[in-house]
């Protein structure tokens, strides 16, 4: 699938789901490349609606904001994303994995 396809099909996933905080995440995450600040921001949304916010949506967004920061050079920004990452309960374990895998690089 291409980085347009997957943005239109997850476009069409939020009008249909507004308040799907993994679709944000998802949607975000896809978008990061091309809009890094915008989906930074997105992260960043997400993560400010705890505790409302479903644990793998949360780690979504500290793993991959994680990397949005650590791509532009935020370095101590980046490690601090990926520890929260690593503590979500309930969160996905292989999102903390990959992040305990980041911080490895990043130290």
């Amino acid at each position: 699938m291409t980085v347009q396809a997957a943005v239109t099909l997850l476009t069409r996933a939020r009008r249909l789901s507004p308040a799907d905080d993994l679709v944000r995440a998802r949607l975000a995450r896809v978008t990061a490349r091309e809009e890094p600040a915008g989906a930074l921001a997105e992260f960043d949304r997400i993560i400010a609606s705890r505790p409302r916010v479903t644990p793998v949506a949360l780690n979504a967004a500290y793993l991959w904001g994680g990397r949005v920061l650590a791509s532009s050079g935020r370095r101590d920004e980046a490690i601090g994303r990926y520890r929260a990452a690593t503590r979500v309960h309930g969160g996905d374990s292989r999102m903390a994995d990959a992040a305990r895998r980041a911080l490895d690089g990043l130290q």
